[in-house]
């Protein structure tokens, strides 16, 4: 799995932006990510492809992904899907 976070400006806005790629179905650095999203302040997700894979929890993922929100307001920005 891969993680990034970055920063944006834009005309008086600030947007901390958490890039998610690679999670194929694993539950455990999903969860661990996404403390860690929250811990930087992160309100706005992009979950780059292959969500699910090769590990055990692509139920979990997909119902996890499809329902998260960065904050109250505001479900996950961008799904990209495929590779």
């Amino acid at each position: 799995m891969k993680v990034a976070f970055i920063r944006l400006y834009y005309e008086g806005m600030t947007a901390r932006i958490g890039l998610f790629a690679d999670l194929h179905s694993n539950l455990e650095a999903y969860e661990a990510c996404m403390q860690r999203a929250s811990e930087q302040g992160v309100n706005r997700l992009v979950l780059l492809a292959d969500l699910v894979g090769y590990n055990a929890d692509s139920v979990a993922i997909l119902d996890r992904t499809a329902m998260t929100k960065v904050v109250e307001e505001s479900p996950c920005s961008v799904h990209i899907v495929g590779t």
